[in-house]
């Protein structure tokens, strides 16, 4: 049975659910990307993620009616 402190760090992980992106703190290539994201948890006023050094950065179509 997993405990409460496994519990709450798997519901911070939020894997496959919807997010809300607050902040791309930094995103250069040689960098790790760093993220503050909002998991519309009770009680998590916001989280980070980092990832693995970037290798390569591709330019993103626009999406009209986004900003």
């Amino acid at each position: 049975m997993p405990s409460a402190e496994n519990e709450r760090a798997l519901r911070l992980r939020g894997d496959g659910e919807d997010l809300i992106l607050e902040e791309i703190v930094q995103c250069r290539r040689g960098r790790p990307l760093l993220l503050l994201i909002n998991l519309r948890l009770p009680g998590v006023l916001i989280t980070t993620r980092e990832s693995t050094p970037i290798i390569r950065i591709d330019a993103v179509p626009e999406i009209r009616g986004w900003s």
